[in-house]
């Protein structure tokens, strides 16, 4: 009898073990999911600035060529 009881105790912290690696892979998933969508929500910022920030590149390069004679010319 002594066996049995041995054996259903191990029986019994295997299935909690289980439980638990199921409850940490559940936790790791969610985790997982959360930094998938901060990063598109940090990617999505990002490529804002940088189309804000190549607008202006090209204002100021149309404004220097639009220019470049007026600068010429009161360089001489």
């Amino acid at each position: 009898m002594a066996t049995n009881a041995a054996i259903n105790h191990a029986a019994d912290q295997v299935a909690s073990m289980k439980g638990i690696a199921q409850a940490n892979n559940a936790w790791s998933a969610e985790q997982a999911q959360i930094q998938r969508d901060w990063q598109v929500q940090q990617n999505a910022k990002a490529m804002q600035f940088n189309a804000e920030e190549a607008a202006k590149n090209r204002s100021w390069q149309e404004f220097m060529s639009n220019t470049a004679h007026q600068r010429e010319v009161r360089d001489l």
